[in-house]
This record gives C-alpha cells, sequence and structure tokens, in this order.
C-alpha cells in the first residue's frame, strides 16, 4: 500500500500527506494553552464553549480538549518540529520544563507537557 501523493505541481517525488491537527485530551486545557503558546510560540485560533482550544502555529494546529474520543490506548507521544533547537532548549530549561535526551538521537529532545504527554522536538 503507498499512502504518499504526488509533489506540488503534480511533480512525480512522492512526499507523505502531512498531519495538520493533534488533538490532545488534557484535565486543565488553559495550563496546557500556556506551556504550548509559552514554549512553541503557538496562537489561540479558537476557544469552545465545552472548554476546548484550538492553537496553530499558521499551519499545524493542536486541539487542547478535556474531551475523551478513545477508550483505547492512542497516540503515546507526538513531534514537534523547530527551526531553532538549542534555542528552544535553552527556553525550555530557563522555563523549568525538564529536557531529556532521546536514545540514539542527539537531535531530538524529549520533554512531558503540564499533563505529562511525552513530545519529542527535533530540528
Amino acid at each position: 500500500m503507498d499512502i504518499s501523493s504526488r509533489g506540488f505541481l503534480g511533480r512525480e517525488e512522492k512526499k507523505l500527506p502531512g498531519v495538520r491537527l493533534a488533538v490532545v485530551q488534557v484535565a486543565d486545557p488553559d495550563k496546557a494553552c500556556e506551556f504550548y503558546k509559552s514554549q512553541f510560540d503557538l496562537e489561540v485560533v479558537r476557544r469552545d464553549l465545552d472548554g476546548s482550544i484550538l492553537l496553530s502555529d499558521g499551519t499545524v494546529r493542536l486541539t487542547l480538549t478535556r474531551q475523551k474520543t478513545l477508550d483505547r490506548g492512542g497516540i503515546q507521544y507526538f513531534g514537534i518540529q523547530v527551526d531553532n533547537l538549542p534555542e528552544l532548549r535553552q527556553r525550555l530549561i530557563d522555563g523549568g520544563v525538564e529536557v531529556l535526551p532521546v536514545e540514539g538521537a542527539a537531535d531530538q529532545i524529549r520533554i512531558r507537557d503540564p499533563e505529562g504527554n511525552q513530545v519529542v522536538i527535533s530540528e
């Protein structure tokens, strides 16, 4: 099975479809929102009546919600790509976030958000 698609303007190189939305269940959307805004420069796009908050960097959207949509295990962690990993690493440390290495990947770090969700960050 090939899930790739044609490149820009029908060129023949293949690329994977881009993930554009991640939904993360959290106990406190406001607290998680402040974390993602301050550490990753995401901006609030919308706040819903149920307390859910939609954030975005202009390309990828992150929804923080109290709602549980699955009754089983799902995503175990997600990744964020940044332009300047050393700068972000220092900002996280300065913000009191524990920054851990990713075993076997010197160009990646691992953190947990305020809800304990694991996030892997790479440049």
